[in-house]
């Protein structure tokens, strides 16, 4: 049955799982996940809340990356949207001169690749 949505994801997302961890030989830790999507509709244009779920679940569970596959039932899992999303932390200061730690996101439209049967895959098989 998945893990549990978050109330803001319940209208976009159906279940997920996450089914392994790869890590890198510099010792970073990617998570990798399989999520449902309600309907395709939500795979091809709810991308910024998909990729807002993803950031949501970092936080939550206090990880750097994470690879993520959405797919919907509706078309038998066709096509596929991949995302690697991965959390930035630099200091920056505030107006009183102390430092303050920010969190960056990698910008959505960087990294999500549609694939399936109803792709080109162009943009996803050029990438280095």
């Amino acid at each position: 049955s998945g893990n549990l949505i978050p109330e803001a994801y319940r209208e976009h997302i159906n279940q997920y799982w996450r089914i392994g961890k790869y890590s890198t030989p510099e010792n970073d830790e990617i998570d990798i996940l399989i999520v449902e999507v309600k309907n395709q509709s939500k795979l091809e244009r709810a991308r910024t809340t998909l990729r807002n779920f993803a950031i949501n679940r970092l936080k939550e569970f206090e990880k750097e990356y994470s690879l993520i596959a959405f797919y919907s039932k509706e078309d038998q899992g066709a096509d596929w949207r991949f995302s690697f999303i991965k959390m930035e932390h630099e200091a920056s200061f505030d107006d009183k001169g102390k430092v303050k730690p920010k969190t960056d996101l990698t910008p959505a439209k960087r990294f999500p690749f549609l694939v399936g049967e109803h792709e080109s895959a162009y943009t996803a098989c050029k990438q280095p």
